[in-house]
């Protein structure tokens, strides 16, 4: 047997369980939607739980799509704090969605969703320089900086969705101007997540 066999038995578990994690947010999702309260905010004059709704599928999305796709090309090592972050992503995220309907809520587990994504892109860099230094990856310099730039902008993120949070719950009104800002956010991220394939990121791995 190589001596790659672990790292790919690793890199095959992380994504496994990925599929799965982020498919039972997607049934989440789909349940939040279905329910009374949801369908009872449904209306003309409120697009505010709409807006949050296409937010947090497009968080799904991008979640999903970036964490397989580093792990991919990282081959992503095990370690406890990498497993116990994950696994601890997937939850806030799950319990995120599942306030949909309830905005100051919504704001402020996303907040905390978005800090554990940051957490990732930490990850990540860690991993990088630890396959440079073991000489088993190449110098990825733009690959480097893009993740550091997606590090600093879901910090910034977390700390603006717990603004909106501490906003929303004293002024209810301020939340279709949160709501919109949110999914901006989110239709933002979509966009920078093409660069896996416009910077040919995928190519990178070790």
């Amino acid at each position: 047997m190589s001596s790659k066999a672990p790292d790919l038995i690793v890199k095959d578990l992380y994504l496994e369980i990925t599929n799965i994690s982020q498919g039972v947010n997607i049934a989440i999702f789909i349940y939040v939607l279905t329910t009374q309260d949801f369908l009872a905010s449904v209306v003309p004059s409120n697009f505010s739980t709409i807006l949050i709704a296409l937010a947090s599928f497009l968080g799904v999305v991008i979640f999903w799509s970036r964490y397989y796709l580093d792990t991919a090309i990282l081959e992503r090592s095990f370690t406890t704090l990498s497993v116990t972050w994950f696994f601890l992503y997937v939850i806030t995220q799950g319990i995120s969605i599942s306030f949909i309907g309830s905005p100051p809520r919504w704001f402020l587990t996303t907040s905390i969703f978005l800090f554990f994504g940051a957490g990732f892109y930490s990850l990540n860099l860690k991993e990088i320089r630890r396959k440079q230094q073991a000489g088993v990856m190449s110098s990825v310099p733009q690959f480097v900086r893009w993740q550091t730039r997606r590090l600093i902008e879901l910090l910034v993120l977390s700390a603006l969705s717990f603004g909106c949070a501490l906003l929303v719950s004293s002024h209810p009104r301020l939340t279709l101007p949160g709501a919109i800002v949110a999914l901006a956010s989110a239709l933002w991220q979509i966009v920078v997540t093409e660069n896996y394939r416009t910077f040919k990121f995928i190519e990178t791995g070790v």
